[in-house]
């Protein structure tokens, strides 16, 4: 049975190398290129499963066949996309930085077709990998939350999203931090959230004594 096994694995390999030079032979985006990756990503799924890795470059392959003068190119790759961040999803810890380029691509890709409020829970998953990592993108990626929630009429959720920065981050004066530190303020003084305007507050006069920045104005 063994043996067995290794002939039928061994012949499905040899159908998907089969498959690979018959999609790198197709014209580029071409019907007959997309049948032959078809074809060989369900032969991938049958020898690797469909939850596997390794059948993301054959997904991202069959994305990129849509063509570049489709005014949809952008919301037809979302479904492939999806599919990929699912499958890096389930692999766990080894597949988390790939996600969190993959969410990057959804955001984009969403934003591009006008849904913008389907970016925010991609946003939110962001916001979530990189606070766990302290990665230094966090700021950018809190700020952009911040902004797509205020445009769904979140104001409270536009500030939270915000409130998450560590506070290192919101005294410094690196662009991404001193606009987060903006938005928040303003968002702060709209609620009459005086525990968040006292902290901010607090880093600004810090910062200005010990002369790490310019004064500037706060709206």
């Amino acid at each position: 049975p063994a043996r067995a096994s290794d002939t039928r694995t061994e012949a499905l390999q040899a159908e998907i190398k089969a498959a690979r030079y018959e999609a790198a032979r197709a014209d580029s985006d071409s019907p007959e290129q997309v049948r032959a990756l078809e074809k060989l990503l369900q032969l991938e799924i049958r020898l690797h499963g469909s939850e596997s890795p390794e059948i993301i470059p054959t997904i991202r392959h069959l994305a990129a066949t849509v063509p570049l003068d489709d005014p949809q190119r952008s919301q037809k790759q979302i479904p492939f996309l999806q599919r990929i961040l699912k499958i890096q999803m389930a692999a766990g810890p080894a597949q988390e930085a790939a996600a969190d380029a993959t969410r990057a691509d959804l955001i984009l890709y969403h934003d591009v077709s006008g849904q913008f409020a389907q970016s925010i829970p991609y946003l939110r998953g962001r916001v979530d990998y990189l606070s766990r990592t302290r990665d230094k993108r966090l700021p950018d990626v809190a700020l952009d939350l911040s902004k797509h929630l205020l445009e769904a009429g979140d104001g409270v959720g536009a500030r939270a999203a915000l409130a998450v920065l560590p506070r290192a981050c919101l005294d410094a004066w690196a662009p991404a931090c001193a606009q987060a530190s903006d938005q928040l303020f303003d968002l702060s003084l709209e609620a009459d959230d005086v525990e968040t305007l006292d902290r901010l507050g607090a880093g600004l006069v810090r910062r200005l004594r010990d002369g790490a920045c310019e004064p500037r104005l706060l709206r």
